[in-house]
C-alpha cells in the first residue's frame, strides 16, 4: 500500500503553525493527538505521549506552618507549556481527559512525631490528602500522595503542603516536585 505524498494520513489536519496554543486533534479511532507550534516544528503527537510535565522546587524553601501552595520554581519537563507560575504554582490542563498527578515534598526532621501534610489541588479544591509522620528524632522526612484526576481544558493543578513546626524542605527534583501526565478519555 502507498500513500500520496501530501494527503494527510488519517485524516490528520496539517502541522499547527498559527500559534503557539496547544491544538487537539481525535482521530477517527478516537485516540486524540496535540500539536503546538514551539513543538516539533507543529507536528500532530499522541496526547499520552506528549502531554507529560515535571516541575520541582530548586531554590532553598521552609515549609509554612499552614497550607500553602508549593512555590515551584524550577521546569524538569514541560514542552507543552503547562507550568503556570505566581500565584498558582502548578499546571493549566490543555485538554479535557484523565491525568495522572503526583506531588512530592521531602523535608528535615529534629524531633519525633513531626509531620508534613499535604494534598493536590484541582481548581482551589482538594482532590487528595496524605500525612507523613516521623518517629524518628532526626533526618529525612517523606511526603507524597498521588490521583488519577478527570481535568476539563483550563483546570489549575497544583499542591499545598505545611509543617507546623517550619521545616527546611529538601529541595531539588527528586524531593519536592509536581508531575502531571495525560492518560487518556476514559
Amino acid at each position: 500500500m502507498s500513500i500520496n505524498t501530501g494527503v494527510p494520513v488519517n485524516g490528520f489536519p496539517p502541522p499547527w503553525t498559527a500559534s503557539n496554543v496547544v491544538q487537539s486533534y481525535v482521530d477517527p479511532w478516537g485516540e486524540v493527538w496535540v500539536a503546538r507550534s514551539s513543538v516539533a516544528g507543529g507536528q500532530w503527537g499522541r496526547a499520552r505521549d506528549w502531554l507529560h510535565a515535571v516541575i520541582y522546587r530548586n531554590a532553598a524553601y521552609t515549609m509554612p506552618t499552614s497550607q500553602t501552595v508549593i512555590p515551584y520554581d524550577t521546569q524538569l519537563a514541560d514542552n507543552f507549556g503547562l507550568y503556570t507560575v505566581s500565584p498558582t504554582y502548578g499546571f493549566t490542563v490543555p485538554i479535557a481527559g484523565w491525568y495522572w498527578v503526583q506531588a512530592t515534598c521531602n523535608g528535615n526532621c529534629n524531633a519525633t512525631g513531626q509531620y508534613i501534610q499535604g494534598s493536590i489541588f484541582q481548581n482551589s479544591t482538594g482532590i487528595t490528602n496524605e500525612n507523613s509522620i516521623t518517629s524518628l528524632t532526626g533526618g529525612g522526612l517523606s511526603w507524597r500522595t498521588w490521583n488519577d484526576v478527570f481535568c476539563a481544558a483550563g483546570d489549575k493543578i497544583n499542591a499545598q503542603a505545611y509543617n507546623p513546626t517550619g521545616l527546611a524542605a529538601q529541595v531539588g527534583q527528586s524531593n519536592t516536585r509536581l508531575e502531571i501526565s495525560y492518560i487518556g478519555t476514559g
